[in-house]
């Protein structure tokens, strides 16, 4: 099991988007989530169906917002949350606070976006934050892929690798999952979420780039 558990990246500012949006999935998840009981009431009301789908209805756009802070129990909410705190503080750091929030929530967006359409069991409700996780992956590799990222390897210890290495992995692990059409995880969300937030990075990294060219830059 890899699971990341820190960075060697400095940031220059508090993480206060970061650190919001998990106190809201925290919130959320005690108020409409736990016990499970109280989950599956939640799930009719909040939770993201890919067989009701109707990109015009205001209803199923708040549906959207409100999966990106359900989760389905302690421990899916605690990984979302693990990766979201070593990973979005920096990013966040590039961006600055209000332009991380659109990010975040566009990247969870775009994530639902293609899990409606590549779902093999249109059925069974979405809900988590993991699109959205994902699409601040995929910013880190662009703005920070040679930062090491500190990988719990239970039970051996620590390793430190490349940014773009251990993410490069997770990622080919999600198109893997993805092709096989496994249910019970929305791979393709995983994939959508990710590819948004390279995508929104590339430009703004190019972009900083080129403001800051001469001066000393931590990436």
């Amino acid at each position: 099991m890899f699971i990341p558990v820190g960075d060697d990246n400095p940031r220059q500012r508090a993480p206060v988007v970061t650190l919001l949006l998990i106190g809201l999935n925290v919130l959320f998840f005690f108020l409409w989530c736990f016990p499970e009981s109280a989950l599956e009431r939640t799930i009719e009301v909040h939770a993201l169906m890919p067989l009701r789908v109707d990109w015009t209805d205001l209803a199923w756009w708040q549906d959207i917002f409100t999966s990106m802070f359900m989760h389905a129990n302690l421990l899916h909410i605690a990984g979302n949350m693990i990766f979201l705190w070593v990973f979005g503080d920096n990013v966040e750091d590039k961006l600055g606070p209000i332009p991380f929030l659109l990010f975040y929530l566009t990247a969870g967006v775009v994530a639902d976006a293609l899990h409606v359409y590549t779902t093999p069991d249109p059925e069974l409700p979405t809900l988590g934050a993991s699109g959205a996780v994902s699409g601040v992956l995929g910013a880190y590799v662009v703005f920070f892929p040679v930062h090491r990222v500190h990988l719990l390897i239970f039970p051996f210890g620590i390793l430190r690798t490349p940014a773009f290495l251990w993410i490069g992995i997770w990622f080919v692990e999600q198109l893997v999952f993805a092709s096989l059409n496994t249910t019970g995880v929305a791979w393709y969300a995983h994939v959508g979420g990710f590819v948004a937030g390279f995508a929104w990075a590339i430009p703004w990294r190019i972009y900083f780039h080129r403001s800051f060219k001469g001066r000393p830059r931590d990436d």
